[in-house]
C-alpha cells in the first residue's frame, strides 16, 4: 500500500545510514580530542536515527496492511490509520532515540582512549630492524554500556515487531498490496545481515581496516536492496502501464494519502451530482404542474355532419 509521505520518511533514514558510512570512514589521525568525541557521537546517531526513520517508516507500513485484513477485512471493523498517524508513531521512535543520546551526552562523560597495537615491522627497510607501533584512538565513557544495550533494545523492539508485521502478512497477494511482499523481503534482509554482520564484528577485534569494512558494505548492500525492493516496483508499475489515470494504490478509494487535486476533483462531482439532482427536482415539478393544468382543461370533440 503505497504512502508517498511514509516513503519520503524511508529516504531520509537511508540517506542518514549513508551518511554514517562517511562519518566512520573520516580519518581520526589528525583530529583533536574534541572533534573524535563528537565524531563518534556522530556516527552513532546516524545509525541509530537513520534505522528509525527508513525501517520505522517502512513497518508502519506493513502495520496498516496487517490491520486492513485483520480488522476491516475479517472482522469488518473499522479502522482509521492515516498517514499523520503512522508518521506520529515514526517520530515517536525518533523521539526516544534523542532522549537516550540527549541522556548519553548530559549524564556520561565520554573521553579518547589510546591504545597501541602490537608492532609491525617496517618492511621497507628490514635491515634496521625498524618497528612501528600503531596507535587506534576510539571513544571510551563509564556507562556506554547501559546506553548502548538501550539503543539496542530499541532496535530490536523495532525489528521483532516487523519481523513479526512481515510473517502476518506474508499470504497477502492483493495485487493493489503488492508494497507487503517487498516490505517483507526488506526485513527478512535486514535481520540476516544483522545476524551475520553482529558476530563478525566480535571476531574482527582490533582490525581498524575490517572493522570499518565490514559495516560499512553491509550497510550500503542492505540500504540499496531496501531503497531497491520499495521504488523500483513502482517506477516499474508507472512505466509498464499504459492507462495513466490508474489507480496505483489503495490509498485514493480508502481516504489515505489522497492528492489535493484528487480532493477537489471529488468536491467537483459531488457539487455536480447535487446540481443535477436539483434539476431533476425541478423538472419533475414542471412535469406536475404541466399534467394538473392539462387535467382540468375540457377537450371538444368535433361532429362530422353529412
Amino acid at each position: 500500500m503505497s504512502s508517498p509521505l511514509l516513503g519520503n520518511l524511508t529516504l531520509v533514514g537511508c540517506l542518514f545510514l549513508y551518511a554514517s558510512v562517511f562519518a566512520t570512514g573520516w580519518d581520526k589521525k589528525d583530529l583533536s580530542d574534541t572533534a573524535i568525541i563528537v565524531k563518534c557521537h556522530l556516527e552513532r546517531m546516524l545509525i541509530s536515527l537513520g534505522l528509525s526513520f527508513a525501517f520505522g517508516s517502512i513497518f508502519m507500513k506493513t502495520y496498516r496492511i496487517h490491520a486492513i485484513f485483520s480488522r476491516a477485512v475479517k472482522k469488518f471493523q473499522q479502522i482509521d490509520l492515516p498517514d499523520w498517524k503512522l508518521i506520529c508513531v515514526v517520530l515517536t521512535a525518533v523521539f526516544v532515540d534523542c532522549v537516550i543520546f540527549a541522556g548519553w551526552i548530559a549524564l556520561d562523560t565520554t573521553t579518547v582512549t589510546s591504545r597501541d597495537l602490537e608492532p609491525r615491522l617496517d618492511t621497507t627497510e628490514p635491515q634496521k630492524e625498524i618497528y612501528d607501533v600503531p596507535v587506534i584512538r576510539f571513544c571510551s565513557s563509564e556507562h556506554a554500556q547501559y546506553f548502548t544495550i538501550a539503543l539496542y533494545g530499541v532496535k530490536g523492539v523495532l525489528l521483532t515487531f516487523g519481523l513479526f508485521l512481515a510473517w502476518e502478512t506474508r499470504n497477502i497477494a492483493v495485487t493493489r498490496l503488492n508494497d507487503s511482499k517487498y516490505i517483507a523481503a526488506s526485513v527478512y534482509v535486514v535481520a540476516l545481515t544483522i545476524a551475520l554482520v553482529v558476530p563478525t564484528m566480535t571476531i574482527l577485534g582490533d582490525d581498524v581496516n575490517m572493522t570499518f569494512l565490514v559495516p560499512g558494505v553491509a550497510i550500503v548492500i542492505v540500504n540499496t536492496a531496501v531503497l531497491c525492493l520499495n521504488f523500483i516496483p513502482k517506477v516499474y508499475l508507472l512505466i509498464s502501464v499504459e492507462e495513466k489515470n490508474i489507480s496505483l494504490s489503495m490509498m485514493n478509494s480508502m481516504g489515505y494519502g489522497e492528492s489535493s487535486a484528487s480532493k477537489a476533483r471529488q468536491a467537483s462531482e459531488r457539487d455536480n451530482i447535487n446540481e443535477l439532482e436539483e434539476l431533476r427536482e425541478k423538472l419533475q415539478q414542471k412535469e406536475d404542474q404541466l399534467f394538473l393544468l392539462t387535467k382540468d382543461v375540457p377537450v371538444k370533440h368535433s361532429t362530422d355532419h353529412s
